[in-house]
């Protein structure tokens, strides 16, 4: 009856304390704002320290920290992802994931699974109880994205992106904060999804101008695409 009895002391323990079943991960990549997936740069991946990942579940008599990482990779197109391994987090995975990161390319997806453990050394359990047990797991994605693409995801409502006037009669702008010259295309929809007007940009930083004189009142979409990815903003002509 021991093996019964500590399978459901346990199932009890699970499910009687879900708050501190349901741990929030903490990492340390810079500026990890909990997107889903995650953007990330190649630069940030290689500085991961999978060393201070850690959650706020608050197991009692305990320190809760990650203490292994399955490693997967989907490159862009592929319908499921590639195993790549386990590993404890240490050096060993700071190594393999310095591997891995060499095979991205744009909008390649990184996919970690942080476990958990929780452990004690005295319960008031039969003296046989497992000294660890697997309590929970996290998963996130990355996608490996430029800098520019980063910098948007991370502030979507910010100032790196703006499209003026608005409303818009005359004319409508499109520039991009970039501190170096980024090259794109942007492309003017109407509220039926027609294009209306499209121009090939060498450089996103400088105003790019579209002529609305001739266009009739209502809702347009200016989309914007570079590095594979794609950036919508509403306007208005009255």
């Amino acid at each position: 009856m021991k093996p019964l009895y500590t399978i459901l002391t346990i199932a009890l323990f699970l499910f009687s304390n879900p708050s501190q079943t349901c741990p929030v991960f903490i990492t340390s990549l810079k500026g990890y704002v909990g997107l889903e997936p995650g953007y990330a740069t190649q630069t940030e991946l290689r500085e991961f320290d999978a060393d201070q990942v850690f959650d706020t579940s608050g197991m009692r008599n305990t320190k809760i920290s990650a203490y292994q990482v399955s490693v997967h990779l989907r490159r862009i197109g592929d319908t499921s992802r590639t195993f790549i391994g386990y590993f404890s987090v240490d050096d060993q995975f700071n190594k393999s994931l310095d591997t891995v990161i060499n095979k991205l390319n744009l909008q390649d997806s990184l996919f970690l699974r942080f476990s958990t453990e929780w452990s004690s050394s005295k319960t008031s359990m039969d003296d046989d109880w497992f000294p660890r047990f697997h309590i929970m797991e996290s998963r996130q994605t990355y996608v490996l994205s430029t800098e520019e693409v980063v910098q948007l995801k991370r502030n979507p409502n910010g100032t790196d992106y703006k499209v003026y006037p608005s409303p818009a009669e005359d004319h409508v702008s499109v520039q991009f904060n970039f501190t170096r010259k980024k090259s794109g295309t942007i492309e003017l929809f109407d509220a039926y999804g027609r294009s209306v007007a499209q121009v090939k940009s060498d450089d996103l930083s400088k105003p790019n101008t579209f002529d609305l004189k001739e266009a009739a009142s209502g809702t347009y979409y200016v989309h914007t695409q570079f590095d594979g990815e794609n950036f919508v903003k509403k306007i208005v002509k009255p």
